[in-house]
């Protein structure tokens, strides 16, 4: 049986200060103040469950879920089009400019079939 295939740490940290860049020059666009980096895991870890699993869910209304396939890409090379994609669905792009969140969690994920999950948890 395949499973998901892991992004490693650095990967994963790289893809990190991506997104979290992103995310805060989009804010800054709209007169938001920045978010700052959340140390919690649950991103991660529901990323992870999604690949592995291969089911797409939201596990609450403040998350945002983006899963897009470019073969053999870097997680960095996926930020850019995983923060398009978002920004270009009214619910994930509310949650991206919403003036009453902090910070924000992460997680990166491949599925067996080398789809790329992104998990955005806001707070």
């Amino acid at each position: 049986m395949q499973t998901a295939n892991r992004v490693s740490h650095n990967e994963q940290g790289k893809a990190r200060l991506q997104m979290l860049k992103l995310i805060n020059d989009t804010r800054s666009k709209a007169g938001r103040s920045p978010l700052r980096l959340n140390a919690d895991t649950s991103a991660q870890r529901h990323a992870e469950h999604m690949a592995e699993t291969r089911t797409f869910y939201h596990a609450a209304p403040s998350e945002n879920i983006c899963e897009d396939t470019l073969h053999n890409a870097r997680p960095t090379a996926m930020v850019n089009r995983a923060h398009k994609a978002l920004m270009n669905s009214r619910g994930h792009a509310d949650n991206i400019l919403n003036p009453k969140s902090q910070s924000v969690s992460l997680g990166f994920a491949r599925d067996r079939n080398n789809r790329f999950v992104v998990v955005q948890r806001f707070t």
